[in-house]
């Protein structure tokens, strides 16, 4: 999607609150949109492959759960978790980032952008991040995103 050329760029973050992820789980949180458009325009990493396998942000019409943290691992089915069980997103999931083994961060061409908020259908940032390994520790893994 090609920009308005008066658009500022700001930062924001999501990240995971505190979670305790055991070996090999998908775990999700989500971030509720304005109702103003936006144009997400540049993703950073804030984790180390050391923490995380892999993250995705999917933009979503709706969740799939209301809670803070789930268990979005529709892959994996022998989960023991915890925490609830549901879908990454719960309608319309569109994938809008990728990040693996601490690679760079990305950010878009000038004049381009991920339009979201607004009257899109994207209305909630949903965030899996895959852990390979059990954390003894609260674990606070997030992306950082540029947005106008």
């Amino acid at each position: 999607m090609v920009l308005p050329s008066t658009g500022q760029v700001s930062k924001s973050q999501i990240r995971m609150p505190g979670v305790y992820p055991q070996a090999d789980s998908y775990v999700c949180t989500s971030l509720e949109l304005s109702d103003e458009e936006n144009y997400l325009t540049g993703f950073k990493a804030l984790a180390t492959k050391g923490t995380a396998h892999h993250i995705l942000l999917f933009g979503c019409e709706e969740p799939g759960s209301d809670e803070p943290v789930w268990d979005c691992g529709e892959m994996n089915k022998n989960s023991d978790s915890d925490i609830p069980r549901a879908p990454t997103c719960g309608s319309k999931p569109a994938i809008l980032f990728a990040w693996a083994m601490d690679a760079p961060a990305l950010q878009l061409p000038k004049g381009v952008g991920f339009r979201v908020g607004g009257d899109s259908n994207i209305r909630h940032l949903v965030m899996q991040v895959h852990y390979m390994h059990d954390k003894q520790e609260p674990d606070e893994t997030g992306l950082g995103i540029s947005h106008t």
